[in-house]
């Protein structure tokens, strides 16, 4: 699993954007691009990581972020719903499949 490490923000999972004008398929593909290609820094990370899917849970401190690693990592075909609060605890108010 791919993981950066931000200025801001503890370990996290890459993300991205459809841009302006941009199709879905188009805008996919380019972020797989930018974010599978070579492993390195960019002005919005100051790490980036190739993790085996059991140790990524080691590298990822914020509580939030756990849960959502969590989810991914147990993945089954059920997408999770959830709502919740990162203060002044994490708590999750809600949470359902869809």
């Amino acid at each position: 699993m791919l993981i950066i490490k931000t200025r801001h923000r503890a370990y996290d999972a890459t993300g991205g954007q459809i841009e302006e004008g941009e199709d879905l398929e188009t805008g996919v593909l380019r972020e797989i691009m930018e974010e599978s290609g070579e492993c390195r820094t960019s002005e919005e990370s100051e790490k980036v990581l190739w993790i085996p899917r059991e140790k990524v849970l080691d590298y990822i401190s914020q509580p939030v972020l756990c849960y959502r690693f969590e989810k991914i990592l147990s993945f089954e075909g059920k997408v999770t719903y959830a709502s919740y609060i990162t203060k002044p605890e994490f708590q999750i108010l809600t949470e359902r499949y869809i």
